[in-house]
């Protein structure tokens, strides 16, 4: 894994935020700079002058006191790491408070006080040790052990079922017009955007045809469902009800883009709706 990503090759880099002062600028350059640890600084937060003089177009710099709410709002960080000698007691504790509500991963060097927060583990980020403070329940050894066995089991279950599948993506293509695969936008781990694949069981141009059924609708709020759907195909219509249509999303849990079992990824149109 080490040479895979010395070489370039990790398409999905943990994303951090790095909150440093004048004395531990070597460690960001580490990370910044040494493709092998796969990370990706994309916030820098320091009031060091000297830090916007070395990374002037690699990061986005803000202020140690920047609005980080904000900032998770609308971007996707999966750890937040402290690289100072010290930080004020009130400052910490809302830094938990802000990556407990976001699900977002703590790290502080090992001589940082952070009274009453239990430590969950301890983290190689660049060859420097942290403590990675408990801001969630999960553990992350249990969650990495869920991983990889989902993703070994959606591996087999494609290899299995490979020839069935090739057997229904011919009658898809040679039963109606347009793709095989039908993708749709979704949100996420902690906001990401990725596709999720399933069988196309519509018309191709369904989405045109969705304004002239408005009337039709029988969903309460943003949704849109006809339990007789006239854009439904004839083939699809029996994958819909096998629920054979959503097994290509196996596909989407062997690269690690959503979990054989959890919350149902969410429409990005949707997103808006839901509280923080």
């Amino acid at each position: 894994m080490g040479l895979l990503r010395f070489q370039g090759r990790n398409s999905k880099p943990e994303k951090l935020m790095v909150i440093a002062d004048e004395n531990h600028l070597d460690m960001i350059y580490e990370m910044m700079f040494q493709k092998r640890w796969g990370v990706q600084v994309a916030y820098i937060l320091s009031d060091s002058p000297i830090a916007r003089v070395l990374f002037p177009k690699h990061s986005r710099i803000y202020p140690i006191n920047a609005n980080i709410r904000s900032i998770l709002r609308h971007d996707v960080i999966d750890e937040i790491v402290c690289c100072t000698s010290s930080l004020p007691a009130e400052y910490i504790q809302n830094l938990t408070e802000i990556c407990q509500q976001f699900g977002v991963t703590l790290q502080i060097l090992p001589y940082m006080k952070a009274k009453g927060i239990p430590v969950s583990g301890i983290r190689d980020i660049a060859g420097y040790l942290f403590l990675a403070l408990e801001t969630n329940p999960g553990k992350r050894f249990g969650y990495t052990l869920k991983s990889l066995a989902e993703q070994a089991f959606a591996a087999s279950a494609l290899l299995v079922l490979s020839p069935m599948l090739a057997l229904i993506a011919l009658l898809i293509k040679y039963t109606s017009h347009g793709p095989v695969f039908f993708r749709q936008k979704r949100v996420g781990l902690r906001g990401r955007r990725f596709y999720m694949y399933k069988f196309r069981t519509m018309v191709a141009d369904a989405e045109k045809q969705k304004a002239s059924l408005e009337a039709l609708n029988e969903a309460d709020g943003p949704a849109f469902k006809i339990v007789n759907d006239p854009r439904i195909t004839r083939v699809g219509r029996i994958l819909r009800k096998t629920g054979i249509d959503e097994i290509p999303q196996l596909y989407n849990v062997l690269i690690g883009d959503m979990a054989l079992i959890g919350p149902r990824p969410l429409l990005v149109q949707y997103l808006p709706l839901y509280n923080e």
